[in-house]
């Protein structure tokens, strides 16, 4: 007979509320800190709203940004073959594993793994803890169920320093303690930390040259500042300092005006006079353009982020980034 147990350790704090986020990210060019404020004076029907939408759309990369660990004690040896194509998982004993994942990976283990009994068992264990928190994808027996709204303003305290913000991090202290309850004096190495913790930052005031390259870490769960949807043309170019600095100030002075006046008035131009529409309006924008976007990923993609872009022959703007990301964490 197999025997499956699970434990839930913790979630990302008000998943609703970091999905709508996500969401309106791709959305405004507004700063991430407003949005946040806009959120909260929002009543929990708009939320309510808005994740329907996300969900009978099919935009789950928003999901991304929740991530959740459980505690699974099984006798079925094979079970991180099982996972692994979906969710991180890690042995810490003999028949204990630590089991995480952002809800998409969860939602896809759900609907799409191999439907064996050992995969149906934790399906059901997954599908059980995760309901109430996120029900648009873990849908509850409860037909009037609703997401609750969270007291105050849980993320008031955040601040951007150097184009960076953090939202919210793994709590592995909590983590630690519920373990222990089953596996007494188990204290978790640094590799699984590095390997399952994540954090949800914001980034502000960089170019789309940067994203382009950021974008490149497979790793990162990242929703951008949509050009199609958004007002994006709006954001001011991000001048490299080498233009910036350059003794012949006549060159600062024409870059701003090609990309500020003529480029963005041309845009306007195509938009308003010759009705083209805005998603292929937007090819002429310049790459410098500034950008706004969220991003969640583990402490071992993060390290390697930083490894790999301060590097002194790394492009200017993503070291200084990398630089940023570091000091935040």
């Amino acid at each position: 007979m197999i025997e499956s147990f699970g434990r839930f350790l913790w979630i990302t704090p008000n998943p609703a509320f970091i999905t709508c986020l996500s969401s309106r990210r791709c959305y405004s060019p507004k700063p991430l800190i407003e949005l946040i404020n806009e959120l909260h004076e929002k009543d929990i029907d708009y939320q309510d709203r808005l994740l329907k939408k996300v969900k009978r759309e099919n935009a789950l990369d928003v999901f991304e940004h929740v991530h959740a660990y459980f505690l699974v004690k099984t006798d079925i040896l094979y079970i991180p073959a099982l996972l692994e194509s979906y969710l991180k998982v890690s042995p810490l004993t003999t028949n204990y594993y630590l089991v995480s994942g952002n809800l998409r990976a969860f939602y896809n283990y759900q609907n799409y793994s191999d439907l064996w009994l050992t995969c149906s068992v934790l399906k059901l264990m997954f599908h059980n803890w995760l309901k109430y928190n996120m029900p648009y994808l873990f849908k509850p027996e409860d037909e009037d169920f609703k997401i609750k709204r969270p007291e105050g303003n849980f993320l008031k305290n955040l601040e951007l320093d150097n184009h960076v913000i953090k939202i919210w991090e793994t709590d592995f202290d909590e983590i630690q303690e519920i373990t222990r309850n089953y596996i007494p004096d188990y204290k978790y190495p640094e590799i699984i930390k590095e390997k399952h913790s994540a954090t949800m930052i914001g980034i502000e005031d960089v170019s789309r040259a940067l994203t382009s390259q950021l974008l490149r870490h497979r790793e990162t769960s990242p929703d951008q500042e949509s050009q199609r949807f958004s007002s994006a043309h709006t954001e001011k170019t991000i001048i490299p300092p080498s233009i910036q600095n350059h003794p012949n100030k006549s060159i600062q002075d024409e870059f701003i005006n090609f990309t500020e006046k003529e480029i963005k008035n041309f845009f306007t131009k195509l938009r308003e006079e010759y009705g083209i529409p805005k998603e292929d309006a937007r090819y002429i924008m310049p790459i410098g353009l500034g950008t706004k976007l969220v991003m969640t990923c583990t402490k071992r993609a993060y390290k390697h982020i930083i490894e790999m872009r301060e590097d002194p022959r790394a492009q200017w703007e993503i070291r200084n980034l990398a630089t940023s990301i570091k000091e935040k964490l």
